[in-house]
C-alpha cells in the first residue's frame, strides 16, 4: 500500500517515489511538511485483493474498503460498533440486503475515523452513518467508491481546518 501511495504522491509532487517522506508505520500515513505536501492529505485501505489509495489537496480524506461480510447484525450490535438506530435501520431491510448495508456502515465509519486520524481507536457507535451510499457525518461528506460487487468502499472528505490567525494590536 505504501508503495502505491509513494507513486501517487511522487507524481503529484514531481519527485521520485523513493523520495516521498511518508511517516513510518504504524499509524496513519502522513507527509513531512518540507516536501511541499503540507496541503496534501492521504489515506489507504486494503481488503482481500482490493487496495485503494486516496490523495486530496486542501481537504482531510479517509478511505476504506471491505469484502461484504456475513451480515450478522446481532454480532455487530454485541461488538458495540453499530449504533442502535443503525441496527434498527438494517434490521428493517430484506435479509439479502443486510450484509451489504452492514458492511457499508462499517466502511463509512472507518473512512471517517481514518480521515480524522483516530482510526479504530475512535468510538464507532457514536458515528451515525447515512442509510445510503452517500451522505454526511458531521463535517464529513461520504460517498461510495466503485469496487467489485462483492466489496463495499467509501471515501470521506472534510474541509481542512483553517489555521487561526492572531491579530497583534499595538
Amino acid at each position: 500500500m505504501r508503495s502505491a501511495l509513494r507513486e501517487l504522491i511522487g507524481a503529484e509532487l514531481g519527485v521520485a517515489p523513493g523520495s516521498v517522506p511518508l511517516a513510518p508505520p504504524p499509524g496513519r500515513p502522513t507527509l513531512g511538511t518540507t516536501t511541499g505536501g503540507a496541503a496534501l492529505d492521504l489515506s489507504c485501505s486494503a481488503s482481500g485483493t482490493i487496495g485503494l489509495v486516496a490523495l486530496g489537496r486542501g481537504v482531510r480524506i479517509g478511505i476504506d474498503v471491505e469484502r461484504i461480510g456475513s451480515g450478522d447484525l446481532s454480532a455487530a450490535l454485541d461488538e458495540g460498533w453499530l449504533a442502535p438506530a443503525e441496527g434498527d435501520r438494517i434490521e428493517a431491510l430484506p435479509a439479502d440486503a443486510r450484509p451489504r448495508a452492514l458492511t457499508r456502515a462499517w466502511v463509512q465509519k472507518e473512512a471517517v475515523l481514518k480521515g480524522t486520524g483516530v482510526g479504530l481507536w475512535g468510538d464507532l457507535a457514536s458515528l451515525l452513518t447515512p442509510p445510503g451510499e452517500q451522505g454526511r457525518v458531521g463535517p464529513w461528506f461520504l460517498s461510495a467508491t466503485d469496487v467489485p460487487s462483492d466489496y463495499v468502499a467509501c471515501i470521506a472528505l472534510a474541509p481542512r481546518p483553517r489555521a487561526r490567525r492572531r491579530r497583534l494590536w499595538r
